[in-house]
């Protein structure tokens, strides 16, 4: 990620200032200032897709409109670091191209896109810089990557994925290469620079079969280096046999531009690894995190923290941190709390459901912090009788955001402490749209601004253990810091009257080392925000 000096950032903060009644208005609390930008309308069809890049004129951001069920229109936007609109500039791609993304690398936009060509059966990767003053094609675009899907229809013709490094000197393109049943999958990697000058390419072949190798992610170093994070199953793909974890990790590393495979087993005795991700350390270490469990893959005992050395493939350090009873029992109900402890004093085991690590942030100091979020998806089908005895059903989806968990790793890889960021989000038949959370790292400070229930924060009689539901009728932003020693305030982030504003966290996104931009909507309205974090 870019960074910029503290006079930069001092000098936006003043230009802000000084505008202040043209370009709206400032809020500040002890945490953040808070700075709210012009308000626009969107179409009932328009969405807004992602911020894709910013630099010292402000941000990027890519915007979606749909048309018909067979075509919508993309939309390029600037917006400058008071958050005004400069420019808005339509997408016009050639016939038959889709777009794929938009990225910004070494300070620069390039727009990747696709055309799927049905009598030759090939799907072509293209690449074209955009200028970030007009946003209009500059140069022409070039050829990429290419999939040959032979034998296949046009719906199975694969697709191209991306991974960028950590530290965004390099891009890897992947995709998968038609192969067939009982064989092993096959992938197409390119690695470019920054610049998108072509490092090397290479057509791989898994060393397992496809129906006992599951690979979940994909990851690039700084030297251009492809590592694959993969399950390996025993005999089936299956995550239990006769009730026993019936999977392991293991990591697949190309390195020598593809032309050496280094395997990588990740297993701990008397541990069983529910959940993993995977970070590759400045010095080509391995860094694999997440959850363990002495009981099933559904349920969490404990977090864990591994260093990998590269070159022996030994473990070098191990972590592990039990969630004991106080911490499971966290802003439970006391009747809640009762009947967990009494679970407990019977020797049943206890331990946390639903669990995904998200984020691991790897440290100067070599430490680490984890972050990772409870989510599950509950389904509920409804079934009514007519008139006419005619049986009709409903399915209505579920979507659950809650507590967020907070691990902080020592730079010695041990585990110093846990903690639960108490937060409920549950909506139906959205997809989350506007729960979860996105977060800003500063200093040594981690600040997590999700849409909460505002008596979660002002309610003083609030009950030991409690946690209001999100709520559209009682809504409130929260800014929710962590200190480096775990320790935890909440506020309210919008200090706006009528209290109308509700963010996307999944759109908004910290653009330098002290400053966030949020995407928030108000009825029709849509605005974005500045959030500068304070020392």
């Amino acid at each position: 990620m870019k960074t910029y000096s503290i006079s930069f950032i001092l000098s936006i903060f003043l230009i802000a200032f000084s505008v202040l009644s043209v370009f709206g208005q400032i809020n500040n609390n002890a945490y953040a200032s808070v700075q709210m930008g012009k308000e626009y309308s969107i179409s009932r069809r328009g969405e807004i897709g992602s911020i894709i890049g910013y630099d010292k004129t402000g941000f990027y951001l890519l915007k979606f409109e749909t048309k018909s069920l067979f075509r919508t229109d993309n939309y390029l936007e600037h917006y400058d670091i008071n958050l005004n609109q400069i420019k808005s500039e339509k997408l016009e791609l050639e016939d038959d191209y889709t777009l794929v993304r938009i990225s910004q690398l070494n300070g620069n936009l390039y727009l990747f896109s696709q055309l799927l060509d049905k009598k030759t059966k090939e799907k072509t990767l293209f690449v074209q810089q955009i200028d970030s003053k007009s946003l209009k094609f500059k140069g022409q675009k070039k050829q990429i990557a290419q999939i040959s899907f032979e034998g296949n229809r046009s719906r199975n013709s694969g697709s191209f994925s991306f991974s960028v490094a950590r530290d965004t000197s390099k891009i890897l393109v992947y995709y998968q290469l038609p192969y067939e049943k009982k064989e092993n999958e096959k992938f197409g990697f390119h690695v470019f620079d920054n610049d998108m000058n072509l490092l090397w390419s290479k057509n791989v072949i898994l060393p397992y079969e496809d129906k006992l190798l599951g690979v979940t992610d994909y990851k690039i170093d700084k030297k251009g280096n492809v590592h694959l994070l993969s399950i390996l199953y025993k005999e089936k793909a299956r995550t239990k046999r006769a009730g026993k974890p019936n999977y392991s990790y293991k990591i697949l590393s190309y390195t020598d531009e593809g032309k050496t495979l280094k395997e990588y087993d990740v297993v701990v005795k008397d541990k069983f690894l529910t959940d993993m991700q995977l970070a590759i350390a400045d010095n080509s270490n391995l860094i694999c995190a997440g959850f363990y469990s002495n009981v099933g893959t559904f349920s969490i005992e404990g977090s864990y923290f591994l260093t990998i050395d590269s070159e022996s493939k030994q473990i070098k350090t191990k972590s592990f941190k039990e969630f004991g009873l106080d911490f499971i029992t966290q802003d439970m109900s006391e009747k809640q709390k009762k009947k967990t402890k009494k679970k407990a004093d019977k020797g049943k085991d206890v331990e946390l459901y639903e669990y995904d690590l998200n984020n691991i942030i790897l440290k100067e100091d070599g430490g680490a912090v984890l972050v990772g979020e409870q989510f599950y998806i509950r389904e509920s089908t409804i079934r009514t009788t007519g008139a006419n005895g005619q049986v009709s059903s409903r399915t209505n989806y579920y979507y659950n955001y809650h507590d967020i968990i907070v691990i902080s790793i020592s730079p010695a890889g041990e585990i110093d402490w846990a903690h639960k960021v108490p937060k409920r989000q549950t909506t139906v038949n959205d997809g989350g749209y506007y729960s979860s959370y996105t977060l800003a790292i500063v200093g040594d400070k981690l600040h997590f601004v999700f849409n909460d229930n505002a008596r979660n924060i002002y309610d003083k009689s609030l009950k030991e253990g409690k946690v209001y539901s999100f709520s559209y009728k009682n809504l409130a932003v929260a800014l929710n810091t962590v200190d480096s020693n775990g320790k935890q305030n909440r506020i309210s982030l919008l200090n706006t009257p009528k209290k109308e504003e509700i963010v996307r966290p999944k759109v908004s996104v910290q653009v330098s080392k002290n400053e966030m931009i949020l995407f928030a909507k108000r009825k029709k309205k849509y605005q974005f925000i500045r959030i500068t974090f304070k020392d």
